[in-house]
């Protein structure tokens, strides 16, 4: 855990430092919680309809105990360690506006935020094609219409992109799908 929070910390340093560097990660993804499966139609990386799980993406970094992400991208979930950069989020970008839906998640609303997510970041790229009874439309609707009341001072020091290695064109890591992740800080004591 401390090895977690010392990479959280690094990288919300270099954040603050307004460096675009990147930390170096193992990830995988051990399972889904909370989920609802999702009719979309994908563009860029894995192109075509699919059921697909929506709530908290369970993510082990550096072999930690996992914490709780959403998918930013299309692709294929990594199940064993793979390599990934953990990035800082820019003020301003559609990651922030991530980051803001991911500090309004809760157990209730897990899934429809991950819809929300892949309609924040994705745009064109992402249709979601069959609104279900345990997955709501008025619940993405609202949590899209929050982002209006984003605060200016959102405090993105605490989220992080975790990232396939490698940019393409689209912006997506190439290879497994991203990530977008909070880690938990020790107070000041």
């Amino acid at each position: 855990m401390k090895r977690l929070l010392s990479i959280a910390v690094l990288v919300s340093v270099l954040a603050a430092a307004g460096i675009a560097s990147a930390v170096p990660i193992t990830l995988n993804e051990v399972g889904v919680n909370n989920a609802a499966i999702v009719d979309g139609t994908f563009k860029a990386q894995i192109n075509g309809t699919y059921n697909v799980y929506a709530g908290y993406y369970q993510l082990s970094i550096n072999g930690a105990s996992a914490v709780n992400g959403f998918c930013v991208d299309p692709a294929w979930a990594p199940t064993s360690p793979q390599k990934y950069d953990l990035r800082a989020i820019g003020s301003g970008t559609k990651y922030a506006e991530a980051a803001y839906l991911l500090s309004l998640s809760n157990k209730g609303n897990a899934a429809a935020v991950q819809v929300a997510i892949w309609e924040t970041v994705m745009g064109n790229d992402f249709k979601w094609n069959n609104p279900n009874a345990s997955l709501k439309k008025s619940t993405v609707d609202g949590l899209l219409a929050s982002l209006k009341l984003m605060p200016g001072n959102f405090d993105l020091g605490r989220y992080s992109i975790a990232v396939s290695p490698g940019d393409a064109v689209s912006g997506y890591g190439i290879g497994y799908q991203d990530y977008i992740a909070a880690f938990k800080r020790k107070s000041g004591k």
